[in-house]
């Protein structure tokens, strides 16, 4: 069996690997396979049983490792990757890495762990020459952990000693390699918020303290009634801060409550919003047209029968294109579904993710070029 794969390279070709014995590499996954002196991610775009007439087989490399038993593509965005890579004149591993999130095509590491020999060996390696060796230290480090990275071993022998070293121990059939995607190192920021719990406060007393404490008493009272008002009709935990400043007092003070089993503060990562800076206002529901009403009502149709349909809506700029496709959405979310709107150029971005955000709030992704990878990969993701 062969594949042909697509790489993100500048040669607007694919390249044929051959796919070893009781390996599966279904169309749509992601594979390691060498590439001149590199080792590469690519995507399976083909099978064939025979290798191209061109080749010989001989000379066709294999594939390293699969990395996805499920394929990340499927039929359709394999198609559109492949007719824009047509279209424009680009390498289809190019466009297929544009298409997909920001981490999937990133560079790949090799990963070693111990055999069974290997430990056998280790174990039969009984005097003090032995054990100092670095065929004995590596192989007591992988005893050790489940697997490491080429990288452990280069840090403490030096790259070209490990290699040479982790060949020969492979050879062997005291350790085994494979290969794992290099996640992005994209550390997430994180901030604390707080969620009421508790029951409402106790009215505090009047006592016979002085007139000081009892005002105190009363402002700290209040305080916490409109701490509770505001968490209580919050649908999510509010960010700690947000909340101190909006009631007017510290955040200390809040923090306490959490003491008295009032309020439970945790942290959470923050995502990366690249509409956080846009002020939004109360979407605006505008009344349709007959023009727009009858073309919502093909759109809804369509969405309800569940099959594939295209429209194209004609109207010059300013005549409610784009309201049309906020009631599409709205539909389309009403009935599980997602939806994905494309803008033609950057500099829309701004003005269209204020409306979107203010009908659908924080459930916008935004994706473009100008995006930092951190973004990029965080919305991604929950695009996914």
């Amino acid at each position: 069996m062969f594949a042909d794969v697509a790489l993100a390279v500048k040669a607007r070709r694919t390249f044929t690997y051959r796919v070893p014995e009781g390996m599966v590499a279904p169309v749509g996954a992601r594979v390691v396979v060498p590439f001149g002196a590199k080792v590469l991610v690519g995507f399976v775009v083909a099978q064939t049983e025979e290798p191209p007439p061109y080749l010989e087989e001989s000379a066709i490399k294999p594939i390293l490792a699969v990395l996805d038993e499920t394929p990340l593509l499927g039929p359709d965005l394999l198609e559109l990757t492949r007719w824009v890579a047509e279209y424009y004149f680009a390498s289809w591993g190019e466009v297929i890495q544009a298409a997909v999130p920001p981490g999937l095509t990133s560079a790949v590491a090799e990963v070693f762990s111990i055999t069974e020999r290997g430990r056998a060996a280790l174990t039969e390696m009984t005097s003090a020459r032995q054990k100092r060796s670095r065929r004995a230290q590596i192989l007591e480090q992988l005893a050790r952990a489940t697997s490491l990275p080429a990288s452990e071993f280069a840090k403490r022998f030096g790259a070209r000693r490990a290699q040479t070293t982790l060949r020969e121990l492979e050879r062997r059939g005291e350790i085994q390699r494979q290969y794992a995607i290099v996640e992005p190192r994209v550390k997430p920021k994180r901030e604390e918020v707080v969620v009421w719990i508790g029951p409402s406060p106790a009215p505090e007393g009047s006592g016979s303290d002085g007139d000081a404490e009892r005002t105190k008493s009363r402002r700290q009272a209040r305080a916490k009634a409109r701490l509770q008002a505001l968490l209580e009709n919050a649908r999510d935990p509010l960010p700690l801060r947000e909340v101190a400043e909006q009631v007017g007092v510290r955040p200390a003070m809040i923090r306490a409550l959490q003491q008295e089993g009032f309020v439970r503060i945790f942290s959470r990562p923050v995502p990366r919003d690249p509409l956080a800076h846009v002020e939004v206002s109360p979407p605006e529901w505008f009344e349709l047209t007959p023009e727009q009403q009858a073309a919502l009502e093909q759109i809804t149709r369509k969405l309800d029968e569940g099959v594939y349909a295209a429209f194209l809506l004609h109207g010059v700029t300013g005549s409610g294109k784009t309201e049309v496709y906020i009631r599409a959405i709205h539909q389309a979310l009403a009935r599980g579904k997602t939806a994905l709107m494309l803008v033609p150029e950057i500099a829309l971005t701004p003005m269209l993710g204020r409306r979107l955000r203010a009908h659908f709030g924080r459930n916008v992704a935004l994706l473009h070029s100008s995006l930092s990878e951190a973004n990029a990969s965080m919305n991604g993701s929950a695009s996914r």
